[in-house]
């Protein structure tokens, strides 16, 4: 949390005190602008990681309710330009690292990440809602998240209704293209998506001692996703509240900045 705090208040705090193409000094101008942005940081985190109601924040930072909900959207918009963190593996070190991490997790070679989708509850939409309620009842955004052998996340896809099968935002998403016209490795995934040339999932009737050791060494793995995925929803309450405050048009803007901030932190 501490790297967001200085990331945004260094990067907003200089777009708003530079004058003339020159920032200015820290006047009391300048200590105005710092406080201010200190406190929609603050509003933001604690919206994002508590889950609270926009009234019950409001009320804690002596702010009303709508200015509350402008302070989270310019709060995620801040994180969404000034946080670039969620990036696939770019370089050669950066993919022999992924492999070498998931080779010493699991014994399996090539692997350059996990995959899997996680549901994040949103309000229930006026048009066309049932196509958003998901297999557990309630409605939600299919979140697709992508994650290296260190548990960090690099890529993720969050703009499908809950609905949606997890193979089904796969075969439509810039991830599969990048896998097979780049074929920089593979991606470990459950049972949820289907065996390709890039995607290696679990058996589904395991019969001789090979293939249980293979399903068995296929779990290992592919449970970082899982971990990060709980790691997340432990730091931001957020994105497992029934009591969500998110649409299906503002999730994929608003989620995006619990996986940059989880970087930072």
């Amino acid at each position: 949390m501490q790297a967001v705090l200085v990331i945004l208040l260094v990067s907003e705090t200089t777009q708003e005190s530079s004058v003339g193409g020159q920032t200015a000094s820290l006047s009391l101008h300048a200590r105005n602008i710092l406080y201010r942005i200190l406190k929609e940081v603050l509003v933001g985190l604690r919206v994002l990681s508590k889950g609270n109601f926009l009234s019950e924040v409001a009320d804690l930072h002596g702010i009303s309710k709508q200015t509350a909900s402008r302070v989270l959207h310019e709060f995620v918009d801040a994180v969404n330009r000034n946080i670039d963190n969620i990036r696939f593996q770019r370089t050669q070190q950066e993919l022999a690292e992924a492999k070498l991490g998931f080779y010493k997790r699991c014994k399996i070679a090539n692997i350059v990440g996990a995959v899997d989708g996680t549901l994040v509850p949103i309000i229930a939409p006026k048009d066309s809602g049932e196509a958003y309620i998901c297999r557990k009842g309630f409605h939600a955004i299919n979140v697709m998240a992508t994650c290296s052998h260190d548990r960090r996340f690099i890529d993720i896809v969050a703009k499908w209704p809950g609905s949606q099968h997890d193979s089904s935002v796969m075969n439509t998403s810039s991830l599969k293209e990048h896998m097979e016209s780049e074929r920089p490795g593979m991606l470990l995934a459950d049972s949820g998506y289907p065996l390709t040339n890039s995607l290696l999932t679990p058996l589904a009737n395991p019969v001789t001692p090979a293939e249980a050791r293979y399903n068995n060494a296929q779990s290992k793995g592919r449970m970082v996703i899982e971990q990060s995925f709980g790691i997340l929803k432990g730091r931001f309450r957020c994105v497992i509240s029934i009591l969500s405050p998110y649409t299906s048009s503002n999730t994929d803007f608003i989620v995006e900045p619990y996986f940059r901030i989880e970087h930072s932190s």
